[in-house]
């Protein structure tokens, strides 16, 4: 069963919508991905248990950002 993640935030995402579920070889079951959108404008594609772990919080240019500030 999926969770909805649709209109969560997450650091500096907001889930859009789902993108697909594909299918994770090492436990044998499909995961998630989500289109989220980050407060700078960029869309990107994240795996739900990604975002719900707090791996992932912002889009890749704003983590390129933050990291050489």
């Amino acid at each position: 069963m999926r969770i909805d993640e649709t209109g969560k935030r997450y650091g500096r995402l907001v889930v859009v919508e789902v993108l697909k579920r594909s299918l994770a070889s090492r436990f044998k079951r499909a995961k998630a991905k989500w289109l989220c959108q980050c407060d700078c404008g960029t869309r990107t594609a994240v795996f739900g248990d990604k975002l719900r772990s707090g791996q992932i919080k912002m889009c890749l240019n704003c983590e390129r950002a933050w990291r050489n500030r």
